[in-house]
C-alpha cells in the first residue's frame, strides 16, 4: 500500500505526509499545476510513517478508512497516531476492528500497559476475547505472557478473575507465581477453563490441578492442593487427577501429594 500511495501522490506530497509536514502539503494544495491530492493515499501515507498532524488533517478533509489502513493502524507504535484514532471516532474502542478484534485485546496481546490503560479510562470493557490467541480473553492471556502488572491493571477497572480461564493457563504453563496472585485475586482454585465455541474445546478443559499434574509442575500441584483444590473433579475427558497421574507415569512425589489428598478428601 505504500508504493500505491506514493503512486497516487507523487513523491514531493508523499515525503511531505511521512514527515509530517503539513505547511508544505498546503502550500504544495495551492500549485495549481498539481492534481488534487488523494486525501485517502494521504492518510495511509501518515499512518505508516507515524504522521499525527497529517493523518488528522486528512481525516478533515474526508478521507475514508479501509481495512488496509486500520491493519497500519493497529500496528503503529506511534501513540499520537494510536489516539487520533481513537479520539475521532475512527476506531469504537468497544467494537472488533475488522478481522484484528477489540482494540484493548490487541494492545493487552502484545504486553502495551499505556494503551491499555488509555483506552481502560475511556470506558472499554476490560475483559474482552483476543482472537489473535484463538479467543483467550485479555487475563488468560496476561497470565500466559506472566504480565501480573497487566492482570492488575485490568482488574482494577473490573475484570473478573473467577471464570476467566486465567488460572487454568497459568498452571498449565508452569507460572507458580501467577497461580497464588490468582488465588488472591479471587480465581476459583477448580475452575474448568473457558468453553469455546467450537465444541471440540470442551474435552480439552480441566482444573488447574489436572493441567499442573498433568504437566508435572509439582510446586504448582502442592500449591493448589493447600488452597483446597477438590481432587475428584473431572475433566472435559471424564477423567479425575489420579487418572491423570497414572496415565502420565507422574512423579513419585506428585503421586504422593495426590494420595494424601485423596485420603484427606475421604475422612
Amino acid at each position: 500500500m505504500a508504493l500505491a500511495s506514493m503512486n497516487i501522490l507523487g513523491s514531493e506530497l508523499y515525503d511531505a505526509a511521512i514527515r509530517d509536514d503539513v505547511s508544505y502539503i498546503e502550500s504544495l494544495r495551492s500549485d495549481k499545476s498539481l492534481p488534487a491530492p488523494s486525501w485517502d493515499a494521504m492518510l495511509d501515507a501518515a499512518v505508516i510513517g507515524g504522521a499525527a498532524e497529517a493523518a488528522a488533517y486528512s481525516l478533515e478533509r474526508g478521507a475514508t478508512v479501509d481495512n488496509l489502513v486500520l491493519g497500519n493502524f493497529i500496528c503503529s507504535p506511534c501513540e499520537p497516531i494510536y489516539r487520533l484514532f481513537v479520539n475521532s471516532g475512527v476506531v469504537k474502542i468497544n467494537d472488533e476492528v475488522d478481522r484484528w478484534g477489540f482494540p484493548l485485546g490487541i494492545d493487552a496481546g502484545q504486553g502495551l500497559h499505556s494503551r491499555v490503560q488509555y483506552l481502560l479510562e475511556r470506558g472499554a470493557r476490560p475483559d474482552v476475547n483476543i482472537e489473535f490467541y484463538g479467543g483467550m480473553n485479555t487475563l488468560a492471556v496476561a497470565a500466559l505472557r506472566s504480565d501480573t502488572e497487566m492482570i492488575d491493571l485490568l482488574v482494577r477497572h473490573g475484570a473478573v478473575v473467577k471464570s476467566s480461564g486465567a488460572i487454568v493457563v497459568a498452571a498449565r504453563e508452569g507460572k507458580l507465581s501467577m497461580v497464588s496472585s490468582l488465588l488472591e485475586a479471587g480465581a476459583d482454585v477448580d475452575e474448568l477453563g473457558v468453553r469455546y465455541t467450537d465444541e471440540r474445546s470442551v474435552t480439552s478443559m480441566g482444573t488447574p490441578l489436572h493441567k499442573s499434574v498433568k504437566r508435572g509442575h509439582l510446586g504448582i500441584v502442592a500449591a493448589l492442593l493447600d488452597a483446597g483444590a477438590d481432587i475428584n473433579v473431572r475433566d472435559g475427558q471424564g477423567k479425575d487427577v489420579i487418572d491423570i497421574a497414572c496415565g502420565k507415569r507422574a512423579s513419585n512425589e506428585t503421586v504422593v501429594l495426590l494420595e494424601h489428598a485423596l485420603v484427606r478428601s475421604a475422612a
